[in-house]
């Protein structure tokens, strides 16, 4: 069979990374350690997952990847990546990985499956046309070239905030002073601030447990991040990752402030701290991803980031879709 298992170990990782940013050349490429990372730490949060590897003549030349997120509230919906080699496409790989995909999310008893689509390649938006994947949710994926300074407008509205009392602190000098809180402090703000972000699925919250299995991760600092606190309470935070494959290029993470004090330029201020952090350590293009209604599109553009593709999710139902394979 062309499809095996993928076998988690160290020379596996590494032929992984290489292959994924083959497929999708537009994204940084993972290291080793990341994928490591997600393989043996990541998952083993997710009720469900399962990875396999296209061989051709002793060549990895695909790949599929399977979880049921934690953090989605359907427990019955699996999301799914294909991606194949380009020199290996129009060969019917990305059919036999989905019919694979399908076989799996009808043994887990799923009944639907999706992924993200980048609008960067046809061959990928023909393919979930091909097969019935419905669009639900678009998001533009905004590039900021780091050769372009911060405005002094951004700037001053930084100083104007900072003077009216509102601290920024990095993420280091918050567990400097909350040695024992800081996590859970976090994990509090990000439960309560994410639940506005639009996602495909309804979210539900996620556990503390779950929450800090991302800080053993390779990619995630809280070194990156920058937190406002309006005297002892934490009221917004704003951060971002340096890749490690990639470390010239970084991505914005999240940004996000409480209800009680939006409106008062804060996530302007903590974007000015985040990027500026970023700029100096070096990075030459940060990324970031807003569906076309959230109101962090039109902050980012303000900052100079420039709409450069978009990432689209796409959902299918299993029983249309194992139909449609078998017929």
């Amino acid at each position: 069979m062309p499809i095996v298992p993928f076998e988690n170990n160290n020379q596996a990782h590494a032929r992984l990374a290489e292959l994924q940013k083959r497929t999708r050349p537009h994204l940084p490429k993972p290291s080793v350690l990341e994928v490591a990372h997600f393989h043996t730490k990541f998952l083993k949060n997710a009720k469900e997952h399962g990875h396999w590897i296209f061989v051709h003549n002793d060549k990895w030349v695909g790949y599929a990847d399977a979880m049921i997120p934690w953090w989605w509230s359907a427990t019955d919906a699996l999301m799914v990546r294909i991606g194949v080699h380009p020199q290996y496409r129009h060969q019917g790989i990305g059919t036999q990985l989905l019919k694979h995909l399908v076989n799996f999310a009808q043994n887990k008893n799923c009944i639907s499956l999706g992924g993200d689509v980048f609008d960067l390649n046809p061959e990928e938006l023909r393919f979930v046309d091909k097969y019935g994947f419905e669009l639900k949710q678009k998001d533009t994926c905004s590039i900021y070239d780091t050769t372009n300074p911060i405005s002094k407008t951004l700037k001053d509205t930084y100083q104007h905030v900072c003077a009216l009392g509102v601290e920024i602190i990095r993420g280091d000098e918050l567990i400097r002073r909350r040695p024992d809180q800081w996590q859970k402090m976090w994990w509090a703000f990000e439960t309560e601030t994410v639940a506005d972000v639009p996602c495909p699925s309804e979210r539900k919250p996620m556990s503390f447990e779950k929450w800090q299995a991302r800080l053993s991760s390779p990619s995630f600092s809280p070194r990156e991040f920058f937190f406002a606190f309006d005297e002892d309470r934490l009221v917004g935070l704003s951060g971002g990752v340096i890749f490690p494959g990639e470390p010239s290029k970084g991505g914005v993470h999240f940004t996000g402030v409480l209800k009680s004090h939006r409106r008062k330029n804060i996530a302007t201020a903590l974007k000015v701290a985040a990027t500026q952090h970023l700029i100096d350590a070096g990075v030459q293009e940060i990324v970031t991803n807003n569906e076309k209604d959230n109101p962090m599109l039109k902050l980012n553009e303000a900052f100079g980031f420039v709409p450069a593709y978009a990432c689209m999710f796409f959902q299918a139902n299993v029983a249309a879709l194992h139909q449609q394979l078998t017929d």
